[in-house]
């Protein structure tokens, strides 16, 4: 009788382990996109910002702070590389791939 148990209890534990290693079936239909599940969630993660066109009046600033200006506009353009690799080593790698995928979820 306890080897009757016992061979129960490794019956369940080898079909638990056996469900618990099978591979998760996709879900939703495939494309080359990728699945409609993540597209559709990249698209809700960008609705979620609108665009928005930043603009100053600079009819009151001299000829050096403009200069001046330009300046800053400049060394934000040479920041923003920097702060995407600093925030990720493999930011840039990603970067290129997804300006490369024509798809849109690319």
């Amino acid at each position: 009788m306890k080897s009757c148990k016992t061979l129960l209890i490794l019956i369940v534990a080898a079909t638990l382990v056996a469900v618990g290693c099978e591979k998760p079936k996709p879900e939703g239909p495939k494309s080359e996109a990728g699945t409609m599940s993540d597209q559709a969630a990249i698209e809700k993660m960008i609705n979620r910002f609108a665009p928005t066109d930043i603009t100053a009046n600079t009819a009151g600033l001299s000829a050096d702070d403009r200069k001046a200006l330009d300046k800053i506009i400049e060394a934000a353009k040479l920041m923003d590389p920097i702060f995407l690799r600093q925030v990720w080593s493999g930011n840039v790698a990603l970067q290129k791939t997804l300006e490369a995928d024509p798809t849109p979820l690319g």
